[in-house]
């Protein structure tokens, strides 16, 4: 499990907010490791990501997130690239291959999100059946998008 919650165009203290409230959720899912805690935002405040999974003993090899020039690539559920060019559990192999066929190109059950800073972007792939949820709530001119309902019922 990676919980995650994304803002697109939220106020300031919306973000802060989110963070809030995704700090609080090891009350919720005790697996979660705080200090797994990770976030990113534009300079613009545009956009706005943070996540938080459970520790390295718990999810063995998997990588949630990967950060690279001003992108972040972050997902949750288990994405598997269906030739097996690469493994898709690894955020940074998922970074290095992202293009528009990506989402094509896996299988399994799956959330990806891709954050650019600059120039600010979400781009969201989920798996064909949807079985990987992601969830939205509109506020005002911003989007609150996060994994976990229950997360945006928090900050909304």
């Amino acid at each position: 499990m990676n919980l995650f919650v994304l803002g697109w165009n939220l106020p300031a203290e919306t973000q802060g907010a989110a963070l809030a409230a995704l700090r609080g959720m090891p009350k919720v899912y005790p697996q979660l490791d705080p200090d797994t805690l990770w976030q990113c935002s534009s300079s613009t405040q545009t956009v706005f990501a943070a996540a938080m999974h459970p520790g390295k003993a718990v999810i063995a090899s998997r990588e949630y997130i990967a950060q690279q020039n001003g992108c972040a690539v972050l997902y949750d559920g288990l994405p598997v690239e269906s030739s097996a060019a690469f493994p898709a559990f690894h955020a940074q192999d998922l970074l290095a291959h992202w293009n528009e066929d990506l989402g094509g190109r896996l299988d399994g059950q799956f959330g990806l999100v891709r954050i650019s800073c600059d120039p600010p972007q979400l781009e969201i792939i989920t798996d064909f059946m949807g079985s990987q949820p992601l969830f939205y709530q509109r506020l005002g001119k911003g989007w609150l998008i996060s994994n976990s309902v229950y997360l945006i019922e928090q900050v909304a």
